[in-house]
């Protein structure tokens, strides 16, 4: 049973169908947000983004996050399976649930190219795209973030 049913306060997960983002984190687990709150994978509450990632509320305190994925990298162990969350201009970097040292940045920092206020954001591997990308989505475009060249190619 969802903790939602006997605590109408938090956010039901099947109240509507959108969620502000959805990210595995480097271990495979899934992270639903919607909010200020999150759940972890596909059962369960919901519960507060910061008691998880404490530092979105600390240092942006905006309550949501844009957009989010799971870098996927492998030619690039620093990167590779680090997870980014999109607040407005900024971009935070976790791995294992840490904030990484030199984050939040601006998203023109680690994404040239990039803009701000993300609808949404997905990893695309070699194979599914011509290269190891990142698609980023605001409005009718799709911004194309090649990994190894980082250049950006909108459409």
């Amino acid at each position: 049973p969802d903790a939602a049913v006997d605590d109408p306060s938090l956010p039901d997960r099947c109240d509507g169908s959108e969620f502000d983002a959805i990210t595995p984190d480097e271990k495979g687990n899934t992270f639903f947000f919607k909010g200020s709150h999150l759940w972890k994978g596909f059962h369960g509450p919901a519960q507060l983004s910061n008691e998880s990632f404490k530092e979105l509320d600390d240092i942006h305190n905006i309550g949501h996050v844009d957009a989010a994925f799971r870098m996927h990298n492998a030619e690039n162990p620093d990167d590779h399976d680090h997870i980014y969350f999109f607040l407005d201009d900024k971009v935070f970097r976790y791995y294992d649930h840490a904030l990484e040292e030199g984050y939040p940045k601006e998203i023109q920092q680690d994404f040239p190219g990039v803009p701000s206020h993300l609808d949404a954001a997905v990893e695309c591997p070699k194979g599914e795209c011509m290269a190891d990308s990142v698609l980023f989505f605001k409005g009718q475009d799709v911004h194309v973030y090649d990994i190894a060249t980082k250049t950006v190619k909108p459409k």
